[in-house]
Formats: structure tokens, C-alpha cells, sequence
């Protein structure tokens, strides 16, 4: 019931697809950083649309320096964030890394470890080190993690309950 188109662009004829198609719920607009971030409801397609706060390709194309503190995690609002598999898997460090990688791994899917396992960032902090962080910043700190169908439910639920 969930989607997220893959190039952040579309229109609202897209949005009549995803409805025409069963989809309650998208995660295509991404706010980078930007607090007070909420879902929305859209009445003419049915749909939940709920930004996200934060993306690793977004970040290296920013140029940031990947650490422990990139974002406000105490700044209000919805947090949604965005890893990418690969830059999970090869702890990537910048958008040089990331393109070095793309460049030799055509499919990620079909290479073996000993093929690409030297391109794997162990030196510096990367992705994979922040998502790590992150995850335990959240347990240590006890906030409310959901799933997209959760967050979809709980939306819903609020606009019955103000209408």
C-alpha cells in the first residue's frame, strides 16, 4: 500500500495511478533537514503523502561530511530517512566513493565479495557507521519508530478524529 518513486519527480497524474492502483500512502518528497515535517492528507487521491527529513545520496551529492551529528534529531517533527543498500553495504563516504563503486559493480546483484570487497570503506565513517549510530541513538534515547504502514494508519486515524 506503500510507495516511493525512486527519482523524486511526478505529477498528480501519478497520483491518480498509485490511487487507481490501491496505494494509501507515499514517501516521495524529500524536505533534507527540514523540521516540523508532517504527512498530509489528499482527499482527491486518497492518499497519505509524508516528506522524509534525510537521504544518503542527497547528503554526498550535498557534499556533507558524513558523522555522527549530521542532522537535529531534537528538531520537531516527522524524521524519515532514506539508505540506500549499496552505500549501506560498501559504508560509503562521499559521492567519489560512491561513483568508484558504481563504476565497477555494474550489478550489484551478480558480485561476489572477493571482486568488490576491497571497494568497502573500514577506515573512515561512513553510512553504514551512521546508520548504526542512528539506530542506537534512537534505542538509547527510546523515540517512537514506525513502519510507512503504521505511520499510514496513525495519519488516518487523526484526520477522522478532526473532521
Amino acid at each position: 500500500i506503500s510507495n516511493k518513486f525512486h527519482l523524486l519527480h511526478y505529477n498528480f497524474r501519478d497520483l491518480i495511478i498509485l490511487k487507481d492502483n490501491g496505494i494509501k500512502f507515499d514517501c516521495s518528497m524529500l524536505y533534507y533537514g527540514t523540521p516540523y515535517l508532517l504527512p498530509t492528507y489528499h482527499g482527491d487521491t486518497d492518499l497519505i503523502l509524508a516528506p522524509y527529513y534525510w537521504e544518503d545520496g542527497h547528503s554526498h551529492q550535498m557534499r556533507k561530511t558524513i558523522n555522527s551529528n549530521m542532522v537535529d534529531m531534537n528538531s520537531p517533527g516527522l524524521k524519515i530517512f532514506n539508505f540506500h543498500p549499496i552505500d549501506l553495504y560498501y559504508n560509503t563516504l562521499n559521492i567519489r566513493h560512491r561513483n568508484e563503486i558504481k563504476n565497477v559493480v555494474k550489478n550489484i546483484g551478480n558480485i561476489s565479495e572477493k571482486i568488490s570487497g576491497h571497494l568497502k570503506n573500514k577506515q573512515h565513517y561512513g553510512i553504514r557507521d551512521y546508520f548504526l549510530d542512528l539506530a542506537s541513538y534512537i534505542k538509547i534515547n527510546d523515540h517512537n519508530t514506525l513502519f510507512c504502514s503504521e505511520l499510514n494508519k496513525l495519519a488516518r486515524a487523526n484526520i477522522k478524529n478532526n473532521e
